[in-house]
Formats: C-alpha cells, sequence, structure tokens
C-alpha cells in the first residue's frame, strides 16, 4: 500500500508539473505573438488547453505568469557565449564572430523588440531584460578586450534595434552582420577612441600634464 500511494503521489506531482510547463510555454508564446499586455490568464488557459481555474491555482496573478515566463526564456534562450570567439586571439576577427553570433541569436528570437517595449510595465520583465544587457555587455567586453563602458558602446551600436530596422529595410541579414561589425571595429579602432582609451587608464599622467 506504502508503495503504490508513494507511485500516486509522484504521478500526481509529475502532471502538475507538466501542467505548469504547459502554461508557461503557452504564456511565453502569447507574450510573443499579442505583447505582455495584449495577454490575459484566460488566453493562457485556452492555449495550453486547461481550465482557467487550472492556470489560477498555478499563477494566483497574472504578474506570477509573467514572472515564470521570463524565468523560463532567461533559461532556454541564453546569448551565444563566449565559445564563438574562444580560440581567436586577433580583436578584429573576435569582435566579426560575436557580432555574427549576436546578429544569428537576433534572428531566431525576433520577440525581444516587443517584450523589451513593455519592460518598464512588468517588474520580473524589466529584471531579466537588465539581466541580458549586462550578459550582452560581458560578452561584448570579452570579444573586444575592452572597458566596460566601451563595450556599453558597442551594444549601443549592436542593439537589436539597429538589426530590426536593417533587415527590414531589405539588407540581408548576413549583410547586416557584416555592416555592424565595420561600424564596431571603425570605431573600435579608431586613432580617436585609441588616444581616449589610454588617457582613461592614466589619469596620473593627465594631472602632470594638466
Amino acid at each position: 500500500m506504502s508503495t503504490k500511494r508513494t507511485y500516486t503521489l509522484g504521478r500526481r506531482a509529475e502532471t502538475a508539473a507538466d501542467t505548469r510547463q504547459r502554461l508557461v510555454e503557452a504564456t511565453q508564446l502569447l507574450h510573443w505573438e499579442r505583447g505582455i499586455s495584449g495577454t490575459s490568464l484566460r488566453d493562457i488557459a485556452e492555449r495550453a488547453g486547461v481550465s482557467v481555474g487550472t492556470a489560477y491555482h498555478h499563477f494566483p496573478a497574472y504578474l506570477d505568469a509573467v514572472r515564470a515566463c521570463a524565468a523560463h526564456t532567461a533559461r532556454t534562450l541564453p546569448l551565444p557565449s563566449e565559445e564563438v570567439f574562444a580560440d581567436v586571439e586577433g580583436v578584429e576577427e573576435r569582435v566579426r564572430r560575436f557580432v555574427r553570433a549576436l546578429c544569428g541569436w537576433y534572428e531566431a528570437n525576433p520577440w525581444l523588440e516587443r517584450i523589451r517595449a513593455e519592460r518598464s510595465l512588468y517588474p520580473p520583465v524589466e529584471e531579466s531584460m537588465a539581466g541580458l544587457e549586462r550578459a550582452f555587455e560581458q560578452l561584448a567586453r570579452a570579444a573586444a578586450r575592452c572597458t566596460a563602458d566601451e563595450a556599453r558602446t558597442i551594444a549601443a551600436l549592436v542593439d537589436a534595434a539597429v538589426y530590426a530596422s536593417l533587415v527590414r529595410g531589405g539588407m540581408a541579414a548576413e549583410r547586416v552582420a557584416g555592416r555592424m561589425s565595420e561600424v564596431v571595429l571603425t570605431w573600435l579602432l579608431s586613432p580617436s577612441r585609441r588616444r581616449s582609451g589610454r588617457a582613461a587608464r592614466n589619469p596620473e599622467q593627465r594631472r602632470r600634464h594638466s
């Protein structure tokens, strides 16, 4: 009897976990299609094929579903890793590989602009987007071997909105990656940037010459 009861409880737990996962995946798809504000728990229940009561059992408030969806997205759709340029020493090729990998990620995840537009309305989304930005800047810094401030500049130059704008304008995705790489490298290797970089790293020398 004890063994049978344990098995039954285990099956129930497994079913509950499966249901919750279906709800989270339904939430993600609806957010991509309609946006966060355009989705409700009723919509999520319908997409997942469960009752509204079941949806509320797992997520008592809509924000709970948003939070679970943000965590699921961060876990399952991470940015490219440093492995894409780990075997390359030259900064130029490292940057090109970084940008190509990033553009491939943008291509596979066209939802980013839609979700990012609503980030300030939902704290879990704001936290998730902030984490994504930190990971992006860390990857850019590793690729270009630059400072944190410079990595933020690179982030702005190869932002998802820039990629989407060029693609919407008719440029092939591969050409977009090449164009964005050239923009980054033109700035990164410019004499003015190198001079400002040396100045930032040598404040004591600046004081002696002032």
